[in-house]
């Protein structure tokens, strides 16, 4: 019996047969679910380098919202996997941490020991700036299971574009993704032997940057849901502030546990309760 000729979604291409003749993409692609994602036939394709891993960097810079939602539509042979793309980031981001003179770690422990020491007096004896490196690399698991939770969020406040879990599992893994990318910037501004002062400022500036870039994949991401202007500012606003503190939460808590941890292992445990109840 004859196959009957279907579209390939990835190019528009009608063919017969397993594979598209113009791009080669398999004519099983489905919508993405968790059944999906960890199939066989998926996690062959996870680290597949013949898909467009540059043009994937470029759309994800300049439109990243309008490239997930391509994705997400069955075009994925133009663009890497999205595991194996923020496997591939986060490997370049810890080989240009290792040559930076100045880091993002040193601007969080600025920060966190702050923030700590206006509680306990002796915080900042707690953490060393290899401390902060640590928990940064610790905390990509955690997001193992924050993603879900800020992709859940996303669904509630996106839900009539009638994407499911995993679908915004994958946009949020997409926007980790775009923000270690643009990262590589300050790590290689970081190799620059300037005074930390001045690194600080163009920090500043660069963390404006990203948040501007994370309302513009979720404007565009939002195109579909035909929302009225003022209906998607105020979801784009909801989702982009809801999902940034979720999964900063995540390195609030790997700090809060990691610190304690050291200060308890160290004898302290006494001074802890001490600093806490009086």
């Amino acid at each position: 019996m004859a196959q009957e000729p279907i579209t390939c979604l990835n190019c528009e291409t009608v063919f017969s047969g397993k594979f598209c003749p113009n791009c080669a993409q398999r004519a099983s692609t489905d919508r993405l679910n968790f059944r999906r994602v960890f199939s066989a036939e998926y996690l062959s394709d996870y680290l597949n380098l013949d898909r467009g891993i540059l043009h994937t960097m470029w759309d994800l810079a300049h439109r990243p919202g309008h490239m997930i939602n391509d994705y997400l539509a069955g075009k994925r042979r133009r663009y890497f996997n999205f595991v194996g793309f923020l496997l591939i980031m986060l490997a370049v981001e810890a080989v240009l941490y290792s040559v930076a003179t100045n880091t993002p770690s040193q601007m969080l422990y600025e920060t966190f020991a702050s923030q700590l020491e206006q509680q306990f007096p002796t915080a900042r004896d707690w953490l060393s700036l290899e401390d902060i490196e640590k928990m940064l690399a610790s905390q990509k698991f955690i997001f193992l299971v924050i993603v879900p939770l800020a992709a859940y969020i996303n669904r509630l406040v996106f839900r009539r574009m009638k994407y499911n879990l995993m679908e915004h599992s994958v946009a949020i893994t997409f926007m980790l993704a775009m923000n270690t990318m643009f990262g590589f910037a300050l790590l290689l501004f970081g190799m620059i032997p300037v005074p930390f002062e001045t690194y600080s400022s163009v920090y500043g500036v660069f963390t404006v940057f990203v948040m501007i870039m994370g309302f513009v994949l979720f404007w565009q991401f939002s195109a579909p849901g035909n929302y009225t202007v003022g209906g998607r500012i105020w979801r784009v606003l909801l989702a982009y502030l809801s999902v940034t503190f979720v999964l900063g939460l995540s390195l609030q808590l790997v700090i809060g546990i990691y610190s304690g941890y050291r200060h308890a292992k160290a004898g302290d445990a006494d001074e802890i309760k001490k600093e806490l109840f009086e």
